[in-house]
């Protein structure tokens, strides 16, 4: 439900981004760069899990004055809002062409975010409880999202997240029923039973890998030095 591509600010070519879903055992992938919802890089992307006999969808990542709004089911290049509007006018303006609004990380942020004052925002059908990047980041920000979800009976979705391909799939979002289209999302965002998946499994390894790299990466410079 959250995977940026060289669209914007990813950096997975189209086969990382597949080979990372297929090992996740993913059903499909949601597309959601930054502002924008259509470019040759995501068309790319989009155009290679279909031929891997995945489902994709094209959403985007929209900044707003109080935190990030994933936008599903509405081309970004349709919304003109300025810099940094208020999620409510994002979300009402979406909802009125047909598409849907689920607040990202609701407590992961610097200088915006949501935290409690997510569940003050009307015509969303929950938010992000698990977040691929504060699985290692800041786990404290999905448990905090898990909590205030259940406390209010609001949706829990799940989404990667990913700008690095190997984050695809650490999270994502199981839904009831069959999608097959993005009609068929949409409707199963506003009205099926949703749970926010976290592979620990898939954590664990990427946080393994970071280690490694880093490791790596000082052994390497010392061995420079030392020539």
């Amino acid at each position: 439900m959250h995977v940026h591509t060289r669209g914007s600010d990813g950096w997975g070519t189209p086969d990382e981004i597949v080979q990372y879903a297929q090992r996740a055992r993913l059903d499909g992938v949601c597309l959601t760069d930054h502002h924008v919802t259509y470019t040759p890089e995501s068309l790319e992307v989009a155009k290679a899990l279909r031929k891997a006999g995945l489902l994709a969808f094209h959403g985007c990542e929209y900044s707003t004055s109080m935190g990030h709004l994933l936008v599903y089911g509405v081309s970004a290049e349709s919304l003109d809002f300025g810099y940094y509007p208020h999620p409510q006018a994002v979300i009402a303006s979406v909802s009125d062409a047909g598409g849907i609004c689920i607040p990202a990380h609701p407590f992961k942020g610097y200088k915006r975010a949501y935290c409690e004052s997510v569940i003050e925002l009307k015509g969303i059908p929950g938010f992000e409880t698990a977040n691929g990047q504060c699985t290692y980041q800041n786990p404290m920000a999905n448990q905090k999202a898990a909590v205030l979800s259940g406390n209010h009976y609001l949706r829990s979705f799940g989404g990667s997240d990913a700008h690095n391909p190997q984050d695809v799939g650490l999270t994502y979002t199981l839904f009831q029923g069959i999608i097959r289209h993005e009609k068929d999302l949409l409707k199963a965002i506003r009205d099926s039973r949703t749970r926010a998946v976290t592979s620990k499994k898939l954590v664990h390894s990427r946080i393994k890998s970071d280690r490694g790299s880093y490791l790596m990466t000082k052994f390497c410079d010392y061995e420079q030095l030392t020539m």
